[in-house]
């Protein structure tokens, strides 16, 4: 467009020229004058139009205004950020897992969402996509670890969260049902094999089990122990191996 106005000030130029070398009484010759002058304002008319066009920006999607960056006018450079606007109904949750486990995780898994914006509820949801890239960051204890970051869909409508709504997701990775499962610290270790504490006769009994799943919480038991065995759930280094114990009241 500016372009064509360039070249409508050339044209102008040039008649210019004709017209003083030739009579200012030629009829021909001002008709054409008067047509290059009338292209040169629509051209000049044109880019005032798109100019004022640029000047009313639009957003690429409807809903509530989340943050405002400008408070003022004042001129911006391209790419400025001026709001941030969302749709509350397709909200999903953004978490950051550590890079040595997202490999357990695929799309399609399925999530539980707590947190104290639930009062103690929980919710479903299903993990939407794993972003292909790690990043950086800074732990609360100020190691830097490595993440992935992983988006979450509600399995229903969203509850009525904010944007910023602060929670706590549980990633199932694998699950196993009617399955014998102990609490997770009664296990430990002892030259690679995994042990608990079984109670016989008012002693502390060794016994080798064999752990298939386990989180934070619980332990499953594939060998080693029955539903009808009596363990420690909470052995300390005093413990050993016929030690004398009794049962504790609830």
């Amino acid at each position: 467009m500016a372009k064509d106005a360039a070249a409508k000030k050339l044209e102008i130029a040039r008649l210019n020229a004709r017209r003083m070398a030739g009579s200012v009484n030629d009829n021909e010759y001002l008709r054409e004058l008067y047509r290059a002058e009338i292209k040169q304002l629509e051209a000049r008319r044109a880019i005032l139009r798109s100019d004022l066009e640029k000047t009313a920006v639009k957003a690429p999607v409807t809903g509530p205004v989340l943050e405002k960056y400008v408070e003022n006018r004042r001129v911006l450079v391209p790419g400025t950020p001026i709001l941030k606007i969302g749709d509350l109904d397709t909200m999903e949750i953004e978490c950051d897992v550590l890079s040595e486990e997202v490999g357990r995780i695929h799309e399609g898994a399925r999530v539980e969402i707590r947190g104290k914006a639930l009062n103690g509820w929980a919710l479903q949801g299903t993990v939407k996509r794993i972003y292909p890239s790690a990043f950086k960051k800074l732990s609360s204890l100020g190691i830097e670890q490595q993440r992935v970051k992983t988006l979450i869909d509600f399995d229903n409508t969203n509850p009525g969260f904010r944007a910023g709504t602060r929670l706590d997701v549980r990633i199932i990775t694998e699950e196993s049902r009617d399955t014998l499962v102990v609490p997770e610290r009664a296990t430990f270790r002892r030259q690679g094999r995994w042990y608990v504490f079984a109670v016989e006769d008012g002693k502390a009994r060794l016994r080798e089990v064999t752990i298939g799943l386990k989180n934070d919480t619980w332990a499953e038991i594939l060998d080693g122990l029955s539903e009808t065995d009596t363990i420690i759930t909470e052995p300390t280094n005093s413990i050993e191996e016929g030690s004398r114990v009794r049962g504790k009241a609830p």
